[in-house]
């Protein structure tokens, strides 16, 4: 995916795909930060606003779910 990126800049769905395989792999933090990236750079593209706050909430998830097997 990173390729996309690179090969694909100004494309704001090269991004989109960045982010969700990050997403889907575990790297949440990851899918966080290259949504933000891209929102700087694509900031009227309402599907990386989605998948952004869909990252916040799975970010939110795993951190309940961790603290809760640490009780």
């Amino acid at each position: 995916c990173r390729k996309l990126v690179r090969l694909y800049p100004d494309d704001p769905d090269s991004f989109l795909s960045l982010g969700y395989y990050c997403c889907e792999a575990g790297e949440v933090k990851r899918a966080i930060r290259y949504y933000k990236y891209a929102l700087r750079k694509f900031p009227n593209d309402a599907y990386l606003y989605t998948n952004l706050g869909y990252s916040y909430n799975r970010l939110k998830t795993d951190i309940k779910q961790w603290s809760n097997k640490t009780e």
